[in-house]
């Protein structure tokens, strides 16, 4: 899980995510403009001189090739005769650029470029774009703290809302797995940690880590977890979430996650963090909000179940009457 240290973020949308991945395009009214505060990070680490002469150029993000190639161990050569730009990497991949052209060459073989490179203050400016398809860069793009992350193939750098869970979706792996690549002691990750992944397993379409709730919805959701299973197993607090989306699909509650966790039946709140305003000031950690999201799209450890109690305080004959569906740590869930 991701620590965002007191403050909650959500997930970026998919729609974003993937134009940002596959145009790697930042809009901006100015033709030609320093992107000013975006920074450009590779393998977890800023590359402050690709920061200060990254630009925007009819809504393309434009980066400086040879400090992105020389960071990651390639050598760089500029034919200024043909106006062409070579670069050699270590694994035997050797890539031709020229200028105002868009067309390029890895190892001979002949591709396109959407845009052309150029020349500005003496420093060959690429589409970003380009990072990922012709160096074999992932390019991410975290809108939050406004910054290009580039990784080489095999590491990825945290971004904001990342979650050893939701990598595990995107790499096609499991949380185990990553936990022992990278010699974890728990499923804590912080912002710009560097994790190795399996490279061979990287998958590149849409996968099933965001919610279909607004963040409003999602944000009630990961609170009143947080509120009602606060030190349970991931298990625990994903069924705490699904009894309140169990509710919000069943015709005896409400139809909303917000309403749902603030109803009262005679005057009495169904939730003891609400009554008692504790709800309002909860901060969920990112565990909480990947239980959240987890409920959200449909994972139900409690085989619909619409009520939860836990019996050492429960003191109502009547939850206690409900027909017992399971039981998952400190918590009795029924129908």
């Amino acid at each position: 899980m991701l620590e965002n240290r007191g403050t909650i973020r959500f997930p970026i949308s998919f729609a974003l995510f993937f134009a940002v991945i596959f145009t790697v395009m930042v809009y901006h009214p100015a033709q030609s403009k320093a992107a000013a505060n975006i920074a450009v990070l590779l393998n977890g680490k800023e590359i402050k001189s690709a920061t200060a002469l990254t630009l925007i150029k009819n809504d393309r993000t434009y980066v400086p090739i040879r400090f992105l190639s020389e960071e990651i161990g390639a050598e760089v050569k500029w034919d200024s005769l043909n106006r062409k730009v070579s670069i050699s990497f270590k694994d035997n991949r050797h890539i031709e650029l020229w200028i105002d052209s868009i067309q390029y060459e890895v190892n001979g073989e002949r591709r396109m470029m959407d845009v052309t490179p150029f020349i500005k203050e003496g420093r060959t400016m690429v589409p970003l774009r380009f990072a990922a398809e012709g160096m074999g860069l992932n390019v991410r793009w975290d809108n939050v703290i406004r910054t290009v992350i580039l990784d080489e193939v095999g590491l990825h750098t945290v971004i904001t809302n990342d979650t050893l869970y939701r990598l595990s979706q995107f790499y096609n792996t499991t949380v185990d797995e990553l936990i022992r690549l990278n010699n974890l002691n728990s499923t804590n990750i912080y912002l710009g940690q560097v994790l190795k992944v399996p490279a061979a397993q990287k998958i590149t379409g849409p996968v099933n880590i965001t919610s279909s709730l607004s963040d409003s919805e999602l944000e009630w959701l990961a609170k009143i977890i947080t509120a009602e299973a606060r030190g349970e197993s991931m298990q625990g607090q994903v069924a705490v979430g699904a009894v309140i989306m169990n509710r919000v699909s069943s015709s005896e509650f409400p139809n909303t996650v917000e309403e749902v966790v603030l109803q009262q039946n005679n005057g009495h709140y169904q939730f003891t963090p609400v009554a008692s305003g504790a709800i309002y000031s909860i901060n969920p950690t990112s565990e909480n909000i990947e239980a959240a999201i987890r409920a959200a799209n449909g994972e139900d450890p409690t085989n619909g179940s619409l009520f939860f109690y836990n019996p050492s305080i429960i003191t109502s004959d009547w939850i206690k009457s409900r027909t017992v569906s399971t039981i998952i740590g400190n918590h009795v869930f029924a129908f």
